[in-house]
C-alpha cells in the first residue's frame, strides 16, 4: 500500500516532536522527529511499510492516506451526501419577535425591520406546515431555537407554540427538543422551569467582557444595566439543574479584547467551570457597515483566551470553524418569522429580500434557498487543497453577502489566515 501525509493535515513542530492535526477526522497524534523524519522519507521513496504503528496513523484517524486517494473530491461527495441523504433533524429557529430590549451598537439585526409580535395565527399556521413537511420527508428529530431579537419577549407565544410543536413531534414519532439563544436578561424561573419541560437540550447567552464594558455595550432602556442580572439568570438555570451547562459567547472586538481576560477570572470566580461551555465571537461588520473586516490581531487574541480559559479550568473549543455546517445550508431547516415569512440564514432576519417562502405555502420539496446553495463557491478551495476545507467549506455565506453585497452569493469568503493562526495555536494549547 503506498501512502503519503492527508491533504487535511495540520502540522505544527514543538519540543517534542511534529503534533499534527487531521480537520477531517479531528485526529491529533503527536510524533517524535526521528519517527515523522522516517516516515516522511520513506513516503518520498516509496518504501513505507505499514507496521502496527503506522496502521494507527490510517483508516478513522486519517493522518496517512492511500497515495491516489482523492481527498478533496470524497470530503465533498460526503458532505452532499451526508446533507441530501443522511440529515435526519428538522431545525425550525422560531421567532416570535425581532425586537430586543437592549442596545448593542454591532448587532447584525441593526437596519432590519425588528417590529411586530408573531400572532396565534401564525402559529396555527406553522403546525399544518409542519404537518404536512414532516409527512412527506423521513426525519428522527424535530428541533425549536427560540430565537429573535430577544425571544423571551415573546415568551407569551412560546408558551403557546412550544406544546403544540411537542405533540406535534410526537404524531410523527419525532424526538424532541428545545434550544434557547437569548440576552439573558428574563430568564426567570417561571420561564426556566417552562423549557425544562420541554427538553430543553441549549441555552446560549453572550456576554461582551467584565461587568463595566459589558454594561456600556450591553445596555437597556436609560442606560439600564444588564451584566449582573444575566450572570445571576445563569446561575439561576444551573442552581436549579433546568439545564446542565450554559454556551457563553464571548464577544470581542479591538476596542475590548484586553478586557476579556478580566471576564474570564470573573466567571472563574463563581466556580462552575464544569457546567459553562465557553466560545469566543469576533465581532464584524453587518451588512449596513463597512466592508472592512476585522481580522488584525483577532486570531492571536482568540488564542490568548484559549490559553486562559484553559489555565482557569475551562474547556476550550477545540477548533475555530467558519462552515459549512450551517443552518442557511442545512437540508430540513427554516428561520421562521414573527410575519410567517421563512428563510434560511439566521443572520438575515427581518430583511424581506432574504425572504424565500411564507409559513401559508406548502411544499412537497425540502425547505430550500437556491442562494444558499451555490457550492461552486468552494471550487477554488478544491483547487488549492486546502486543508481547512472540512472546517470552513468555503466560508460563511452571509459574510460573503457583508463582503460583496448581492454578488456574495455564490462567492467563497476565505479566512484561511484566521483559521491557521488559531487553529495551529489551539491544537497545541
Amino acid at each position: 500500500m503506498k501512502l503519503r501525509w492527508s491533504t487535511f493535515n495540520i502540522i505544527e513542530i514543538v519540543n517534542d516532536g511534529y503534533l499534527i492535526r487531521n480537520t477531517m477526522t479531528g485526529a491529533v497524534v503527536l510524533l517524535g522527529i526521528a519517527e515523522y523524519a522516517s516516515i516522511d522519507d520513506a513516503i518520498l521513496k516509496g518504501t513505507l511499510v505499514v507496521t502496527s504503528s503506522i496502521k494507527l496513523l490510517i483508516g478513522e484517524n486519517g493522518i496517512l492516506v492511500n497515495y491516489d486517494e482523492d481527498e478533496v473530491g470524497n470530503f465533498f461527495r460526503i458532505f452532499h451526501a451526508t446533507r441530501d441523504n443522511d440529515v435526519d433533524t428538522f431545525t425550525l429557529h422560531f421567532l416570535p419577535t425581532i425586537a430586543c430590549q437592549l442596545s448593542c451598537s454591532y448587532c447584525f439585526e441593526n437596519g432590519a425591520n425588528r417590529k411586530g409580535l408573531m400572532s396565534g395565527e401564525i402559529v396555527e399556521k406553522s403546525i399544518k406546515y409542519l404537518d404536512d413537511y414532516f409527512s412527506n420527508h423521513k426525519l428522527r428529530r424535530m428541533k425549536v431555537v427560540l430565537f429573535g431579537g430577544e425571544p423571551l419577549l415573546g415568551v407569551k407565544m412560546i408558551m403557546r407554540a412550544l406544546p403544540l410543536f411537542s405533540i406535534l413531534a410526537q404524531k410523527h414519532g419525532l424526538l424532541f427538543q428545545t434550544e434557547l439563544v437569548s440576552n439573558g436578561e428574563f430568564l426567570n424561573e417561571d420561564v426556566a422551569r417552562f423549557l425544562h419541560g420541554y427538553l430543553w437540550e441549549r441555552l446560549q447567552i453572550t456576554l461582551d467582557g467584565p461587568r463595566e464594558v459589558h454594561d456600556s455595550i450591553r445596555f437597556g432602556s436609560k442606560g439600564r444595566r444588564t451584566f449582573d442580572t444575566i450572570i445571576n439568570n445563569i446561575l439561576m438555570v444551573l442552581r436549579g439543574k433546568y439545564i446542565d451547562k450554559v454556551d457563553v459567547r464571548i464577544n470581542y472586538s479591538l476596542e475590548t479584547k484586553d478586557r476579556i481576560d478580566e471576564l474570564l477570572e470573573y466567571l472563574a470566580c463563581l466556580e462552575i467551570q464544569d457546567n459553562l461551555n465557553i466560545s469566543f465571537g469576533i465581532i464584524s461588520p453587518t451588512l449596513d457597515e463597512s466592508k472592512e473586516v476585522f481580522e488584525q490581531d483577532s486570531g492571536n487574541a482568540y488564542l490568548q483566551f484559549c490559553t486562559k480559559a484553559k489555565d482557569l479550568g475551562f474547556q476550550i473549543p477545540v477548533e475555530l470553524t467558519a462552515g459549512p455546517w450551517c443552518v442557511a445550508t442545512e437540508k430540513h431547516s427554516i428561520i421562521l418569522q414573527p410575519d410567517g415569512s421563512i428563510q434560511k440564514c439566521i443572520s438575515t432576519v427581518g430583511r424581506s429580500d432574504f425572504n424565500f417562502s411564507n409559513i401559508s405555502v406548502l411544499s412537497v420539496d425540502y425547505a430550500k434557498d437556491q442562494r444558499f446553495e451555490m457550492f461552486k463557491r468552494t471550487d477554488k478551495c478544491r483547487e488549492e487543497k486546502c486543508p481547512y476545507i472540512p472546517i470552513c467549506g468555503g466560508g460563511c455565506p452571509y459574510d460573503a453577502l457583508v463582503a460583496h453585497g448581492e454578488d456574495g452569493f455564490g462567492m467563497r469568503f476565505c479566512q484561511k489566515e484566521l483559521l491557521d493562526t488559531v487553529n495551529r495555536g489551539v491544537v497545541k494549547t
